[in-house]
């Protein structure tokens, strides 16, 4: 993600001389030397995202730290002087005149602090040799560290938590699976299931691996697991190893092989696949459609809860199953948080007030909860840079609501999100962005337009808690916190009346966006927001019913996006 913020300010730079040279003349060589540097820094970043996520990485977490906040500082800069210049040319010519030597020191002062930005990147680009971090050029988006992307995977295989035992609602998906893989078709056939990180893909297709029907069919079978920087020869050998005969020499076998294919030989051979990606099931069988594995139901979800958090007598006492339910609720159906749910509470003692504590840290427990964070980051990892921006941002729209896709489409262009190429439209873009998160499935559709385009969707509770944890640390985002006295957030969401926020009265220079979700009818008073303050505010995005007329004093935004 640091890749992504500096990709995105160094594009921005690029944009805005286009469209503010005659404001940025006379500190141009400033700016151009800190736009250089941004893009020379970015072939490193991407191995730095990479490492960051291993476990001893603290210290790269930091070095990114650093850039995320001098690129952050740079377009600070820049854009209160290009406020500031702008400001100057409304000045009548006298005014002009009298405040020129002020002029003069304002651009010095700038100058310098560009000077200074720019040694700032290059020190800190420097120190890069110390954690190893290495120039990667030409990366497909969303390709990482074979080593340290390898590392998650096989911490995510061999998971106690992707073990069949105690399985809920399998049957009827067994079933489902198999009659794809039984349907009587000479050709080879992939049978895909897709869903979300943590729905129980693994587990299905080891269950179904297994059914008698399975093995009676296919004389021969074999089950593997390919990675994204799959070895095509280490794949090889393991399927010899499962597939050869015992007196065949498998050295010999390797060794003449070149490459793996499946043939189509009219001897009704199956793949069973597994992906959290549509467009990957779809690329490998356009003629079969992927099995969509949802999450569980109340009943089902109850019934698993019950299982990992009283594995002796699978009853809960009537007392704690109130809190009991609140925090299954909390899980969203997702198997896999509630197995870790379930695991915690079965280690704690069965009194209400130790639940409810539980209850109270539920965020914590379950994205900071090893094998789920694992999951969800696998997820996010796998996004490229422009995808990441675009899911970080869902964290700024209304908490426990469907998302609604012109709202998502406003948020996402005001932002500067969206990149227009050539004749191309915004709203065609954003469908794009929308479609592959969904294929993704790391966003669950919930109504489609007679036209079949995406109305509304919905982030699961599990990914938007990950998702306001990264964009805190990621974009410097806040969400509904009215106790802060000074925070250098960029982004903010509140959902109560605005003028519990007692900061926002603090100077604001650089709180690029707010978002107001305010459900009481109280009359919405903008005035703390519109001032002279907010002179960098983008975005304002106001939804409360006790909105009822626009502060005349709006017009000191005068950055805002129209």
């Amino acid at each position: 993600m640091a890749e992504a913020a500096v990709s995105y300010v160094a594009e921005w730079l690029i944009d805005l001389f286009q469209r503010k040279i005659v404001f940025l003349r006379n500190v141009q060589q400033g700016v151009e030397g800190v736009r250089n540097e941004l893009i020379r820094m970015k072939c490193f970043l991407k191995d730095a995202d990479m490492k960051q996520e291993e476990d001893e990485a603290a210290t790269i977490r930091d070095w990114i730290s650093e850039i995320r906040v001098v690129v952050y500082h740079a377009e600070d800069v820049i854009e209160i002087f290009i406020h500031q210049v702008e400001s100057q040319q409304r000045q009548s010519f006298f005014i002009k005149c009298v405040s020129y030597p002020k002029k003069l020191c304002c651009l010095y002062k700038v100058g310098k602090k560009l000077e200074l930005i720019q040694t700032r990147i290059l020190e800190i680009s420097n120190s890069r040799e110390r954690y190893g971090i290495r120039p990667i050029q030409g990366l497909g988006d969303g390709e990482g560290s074979s080593t340290s992307r390898e590392r998650m995977h096989e911490l995510r295989r061999s998971s106690p938590l992707v073990a069949n035992t105690d399985a809920v609602g399998l049957e009827k998906h067994v079933s489902s699976v198999m009659s794809i893989l039984l349907k009587e078709d000479k050709r080879l056939r992939v049978a895909s299931i897709v869903g979300m990180g943590g729905v129980g893909k693994t587990i299905l297709a080891k269950e179904v691996y297994k059914q008698t029907q399975i093995r009676n069919k296919f004389d021969t079978r074999a089950r593997l697991y390919v990675s994204q920087e799959y070895k095509p020869m280490k794949i090889i050998k393991e399927l010899i190893l499962q597939l050869a005969n015992p007196e065949e020499d498998k050295v010999k076998i390797v060794d003449t092989m070149d490459k793996l294919s499946f043939p189509d030989n009219d001897k009704s051979s199956r793949l069973l696949l597994t992906s959290r990606r549509m467009e990957v099931a779809l690329h490998a069988d356009a003629h079969t459609t992927p099995y969509k594995l949802e999450v569980l139901s109340e009943e089902e979800s109850w019934e698993l809860f019950l299982k990992k958090a009283f594995s002796e007598n699978r009853e809960c006492p009537q007392d704690l199953v109130d809190v009991g339910k609140a925090i299954l609720q909390k899980c969203d159906g997702l198997p896999l948080a509630i197995t870790v749910m379930g695991g915690i509470l079965a280690g704690k003692k069965k009194r209400k007030s130790e639940w409810q504590r539980v209850q109270r840290n539920l965020s914590s427990y379950l994205v900071k909860t090893h094998g789920v964070s694992t999951i969800l980051a696998l997820s996010y990892r796998d996004l490229p840079p422009h995808l990441k921006s675009c899911f970080l941002y869902l964290g700024l729209l209304q908490k426990g609501k469907d998302i609604l896709v012109k709202q998502l489409m406003h948020v996402w262009i005001a932002h500067g999100l969206i990149h227009q190429k050539e004749e191309q439209k915004l709203d065609d873009i954003v469908e794009d962005y929308l479609d592959e998160l969904i294929g993704r499935n790391m966003l669950q559709v919930i109504l489609v337009r007679a036209d079949d385009k995406v109305k509304s969707c919905r982030l699961h509770d599990l990914l938007r808690d990950f998702c306001n944890i990264k964009a805190k640390e990621e974009i410097f985002l806040e969400v509904d916190n009215p106790s802060i006295s000074l925070s250098e957030s960029r982004h903010h969401v509140l959902y109560s009346p605005l003028e519990r926020y007692k900061y926002l009265g603090d100077s604001k220079s650089f709180v690029r966006s707010v978002l107001s979700f305010d459900s009481s009818a109280k009359l919405v008073n903008l005035d703390c927001i519109c001032t002279s303050s907010f002179k960098l505010l983008k975005v304002l995005y106001i939804d409360s019913p006790g909105l009822k007329v626009i502060s005349d004093n709006i017009g000191k935004l005068c950055s805002l996006n129209t």
